[in-house]
């Protein structure tokens, strides 16, 4: 019976500390041409207690808006040249370079 009392008002006492890190989640799927859209919308308790249903429908229909806007313009590929793909492995070495510096250096410390 001790150990339940405990809990409880642990419960109690977490309930207040972390009331405005508790959040609300709004889970929503939508179906497009594009096929099935699910999300999740998060809201504290405070906010989520003031807000209206009109915005939450907002926001989801924004969600949905914005992710067919993605399917129909996707990103263009452009395929790299020979220059940009040696600069990139340049740049690869480089930073190779700094984290096997970083190994040596600890690993002298280790031994110090």
């Amino acid at each position: 019976m001790r150990k339940f009392v405990l809990f409880l008002l642990f419960c109690l006492i977490a309930r207040f500390i972390y009331a405005d890190t508790i959040m609300v989640q709004v889970r929503f799927k939508e179906e497009t041409s594009y096929g099935e859209y699910n999300d999740v919308l998060y809201f504290t308790q405070s906010e989520y207690s003031t807000v209206k249903q009109e915005d939450i429908d907002t926001l989801k229909q924004k969600r949905v808006d914005n992710w067919i806007y993605s399917k129909e313009h996707p990103p263009i590929y452009i395929e790299p040249t020979l220059e940009i793909l040696k600069a990139y492995k340049a740049e690869l070495n480089d930073q190779l370079n700094i984290v096997q510096l970083k190994i040596l250096e600890k690993e002298a410390e280790i031994i110090k």
